[in-house]
């Protein structure tokens, strides 16, 4: 295990004890090579206390209110699936933080141009979401799969009835609809967790799309 230089006993003045955090956690992630699960742990504590913070930056854009939102939930999204992937890129000492908050304001026109590539407005009201649960069935295999709304994967990580964690690929119990709707949410292709768990792409797809329709009656009774 390499030792993370850090600036632990050097402390930054203006940090607070979340600041701090951040930056243990950043530091131990960076000591373990990628897929283990000392990383793994160190990245979730990462993005959970990035979350509870409330204090990352919420950059102006002109677009409609109601969809604010959204974009933001899908800008936050894909920067802490960049954060868990390039950890390593990141300077040890500059603040966690900083680096998330330029991540946001960077990236944010990209969350913003797929949110509206994905919802039809009319007037000032939002006309559709961001995928229908009733267009499930008959998408097509492929390498990137849709993402799904927050309310709808809300609904997935909460599993009321747990039926989404037990709902897995033959013989693979570890490989179950929630794990992989919500790994695909965090902006991983199916490439990479066909790597990672070893299940070819076809049987990946064909096993999230089928639990999408499968599950889709169940979902709505959830959001009604």
């Amino acid at each position: 295990m390499l030792a993370c230089e850090t600036n632990a006993d050097r402390p930054q003045p203006q940090w607070g004890w979340v600041d701090r955090e951040l930056e243990r956690l950043a530091c131990e992630a960076q000591q373990y090579p990628p897929g283990n699960w000392r990383r793994q742990r160190a990245l979730a504590e990462l993005v959970t206390l990035l979350r509870r913070s409330g204090d990352l930056c919420r950059p102006r854009y002109p677009i409609n209110p109601k969809l604010y939102h959204e974009v933001y939930e899908e800008a936050q999204n894909r920067i802490f699936a960049h954060v868990c992937h390039k950890i390593d890129s990141y300077r040890v000492g500059s603040g966690v933080r900083k680096w998330v908050n330029f991540l946001l304001k960077k990236r944010f026109s990209e969350a913003v141009k797929f949110v509206l590539d994905n919802y039809c407005i009319v007037g000032s009201e939002v006309a559709c979401t961001r995928m229908s649960i009733d267009s499930f069935d008959n998408l097509p295999v492929v390498d990137s799969a849709p993402l799904l709304s927050v309310k709808v994967i809300e609904c997935i990580r909460s599993d009321p009835e747990g039926q989404f964690s037990r709902q897995h690929i033959t013989h693979r119990d570890d490989v179950n609809f929630q794990w992989l709707a919500l790994k695909i949410n965090e902006g991983y292709s199916l490439s990479e967790l066909s790597t990672q768990v070893n299940v070819p792409v076809s049987t990946l797809s064909g096993f999230y799309y089928r639990c999408l329709e499968k599950f889709a009656p169940i979902i709505k009774t959830y959001l009604d």
